[in-house]
């Protein structure tokens, strides 16, 4: 996923994951592989993303689908 939309390495697709769900891909992934779900990070850390702004966010909400 990081390759196919332009990010250089892994970790930098990590921290704009976290940035955007504030939570990391791995965390994501084991929620889904257990059935457990996520919560976000507390409102001083998550920004909930904004569709127009956030086409990553769009993306992997889409994946998750």
């Amino acid at each position: 996923i990081a390759d196919r939309f332009g990010f250089l390495d892994a970790s930098g697709f990590s921290r704009a994951f976290r940035k955007e769900f504030g939570y990391s891909p791995r965390e994501a992934r084991s929620a889904a592989l257990s059935g457990a779900p996520l919560v976000p990070a507390s409102p001083r850390v998550y920004r909930a993303p904004r569709s127009r702004e956030s086409p990553l966010g769009d993306i992997l909400r889409g994946l998750h689908a």
